[in-house]
């Protein structure tokens, strides 16, 4: 069985985070005008609009900077296997680069790695 490329697991310092990659939409957030009209364009889709888009955009036109990198990586069916053992499941988890030590290409099952 191939596994999903949209997942990665990352070494953090504080264990090892497994999840799947968040698709961040584009959201004018260059004024409120701008980000209104986006949101209700978003809204109006059947797909919505989700928050780490939202912050996203906010976070870029804070800086004023298209194509300044957020630090933040959204990822959606998560995995965070701390570094006593336990194992977390959640849904949504925004994990910041800066923590990033290595990462793993696909999806692990972070019950199954040993201690």
């Amino acid at each position: 069985m191939q596994e999903p490329t949209e997942y990665l697991t990352f070494l953090i310092d504080g264990g090892i985070v497994c999840g799947k990659l968040v698709e961040i939409k584009e959201v004018d957030a260059t004024n409120y005008v701008t980000l209104v009209e986006s949101l209700e364009k978003f809204l109006g889709d059947s797909n919505g609009i989700d928050a780490f888009s939202i912050t996203d955009s906010m976070f870029k036109g804070y800086y004023n900077d298209e194509d300044r990198e957020n630090p933040a990586i959204p990822l959606t069916d998560v995995q965070f296997r701390m570094a006593n053992g336990k194992v977390i499941h959640t849904r949504n988890f925004v994990l910041f680069a800066d923590k990033v030590i290595g990462l793993f290409l696909g999806k692990s099952n972070l019950e199954d790695w040993g201690d």
